[in-house]
């Protein structure tokens, strides 16, 4: 939905402490991330942390051993303390409540899943992903030609036409599984500056 335009009062989301805990650490690995994307980078350039840590977070929804673990523990969990459920309670949270919170800025996040018509994926999981993090199911093979296309306009339509060309190539013929999270953001400068001095 598009923004309302209006102003809207400061308000804080409700959480628990386990989420509270959640948004702490995925937050100190938004910087993380963000800091190290900067340093390969000499460029302008835009990164969306939050985009990254709910495209792990699907991920590791796909496991319950050691890769699951490995992602909670690079997002800086704990796995012995938080589990999977604190996370995607913090991220279904992200991504129902965070674009409520200000008339004035569109905030949107998308998530989809590509694969293989024939390719049967495991109903827990699936579950998680449409009912969580409100995923499109999409039974497109990802890699090839058409594939890339698809995912292209699918990112250009949930970006606004800001990203028209997501994949520059194909992808390898061996990925019969995508998991895709497109973020739109657009909000109003609280001090608005001109173009001309803007970075070249």
């Amino acid at each position: 939905e598009e923004p309302s335009g209006e102003y809207t009062p400061y308000r804080s989301i409700e959480m628990d402490a386990d989420t509270e805990a959640v948004v702490d650490m995925t937050g100190e690995f938004s910087f993380r991330f963000f800091r190290e994307a900067m340093n390969r980078n000499e460029k302008n350039s835009v990164v969306s942390p939050a985009s990254i840590a709910i495209a792990l977070a699907m991920t590791a929804n796909g496991d319950s051993g050691v890769s699951r673990d490995e992602i909670l523990t690079l997002l800086g969990f704990d796995p012995a303390k938080y589990n999977i459920d604190h996370l995607n309670e913090y991220c279904r949270i992200m991504l129902t409540e965070l674009p409520k919170l200000d008339g004035q800025t569109a905030c949107r996040f998308a998530n989809s899943f590509w694969h293989a018509p024939e390719k049967k994926l495991k109903k827990p999981f699936t579950d998680i992903l449409i009912n969580t993090y409100v995923s499109e199911d999409i039974p497109v093979t990802p890699s090839g030609e058409y594939g890339m296309e698809c995912i292209n306009k699918w990112v250009d339509n949930y970006t606004n036409g800001m990203i028209p060309e997501f994949l520059k190539t194909p992808l390898n013929e061996s990925i019969d599984l995508f998991l895709l999270n497109a973020t739109y953001f657009k909000g109003k400068w609280t001090k608005e500056f001109k173009e001309k001095d803007s970075c070249q």
